[in-house]
């Protein structure tokens, strides 16, 4: 498994927290063009893009719109874990990627777990960024997140 400490979301864990973290994840390979969730999907998971590069899309009255195009470190679909609403986007590998899940359940056991806290602060951290990527979008910038 990949040492997630190379990205700044994780830069601070403890290799024992970074062991608790890695031991509730599943590695999912994607092709490029392949489909990881669509918009409208129910959300059970988040993700951490471990390589490649993936592309956040929206349809928007017959037009489609990117959100984001994020590469190694980037985590995405973590609002799933705080809300369980439907996806708000559909992610498609650019490129031939692998990222990790961390499912609902091996969330709410992480949760409990001494390496709990730091995870939501770097869930924090990554719903901030998403945030201001989305200033970004209606300020007219244009985003590559690559967190490597």
């Amino acid at each position: 498994m990949i040492d997630l400490r190379r990205f700044p979301l994780f830069a601070e864990f403890t290799p024992a927290e970074v062991e608790a973290v890695t031991a509730r994840l599943r590695r999912v390979d994607l092709c490029a063009g392949e489909s990881l969730f669509a918009d409208g999907d129910l959300g059970d998971a988040a993700y951490i893009v471990a390589e490649g590069i993936v592309e956040l899309v929206r349809s928007r009255g017959g037009r489609y719109e990117s959100v984001a195009v994020l590469g190694p470190g980037a985590m995405l679909g973590e609002l799933s874990l705080v809300d369980a609403g439907p996806r708000t986007a559909t992610c498609v590998a650019i490129e031939d990627s692998s990222l990790l899940e961390l499912g609902e359940v091996a969330f709410a056991e992480l949760f409990r777990s001494p390496a709990g806290l730091k995870f939501v602060q770097a869930v924090n951290r990554s719903l901030l960024a998403a945030q201001s990527r989305a200033d970004g979008r209606l300020t007219g910038g244009s985003f590559l997140v690559d967190e490597d």
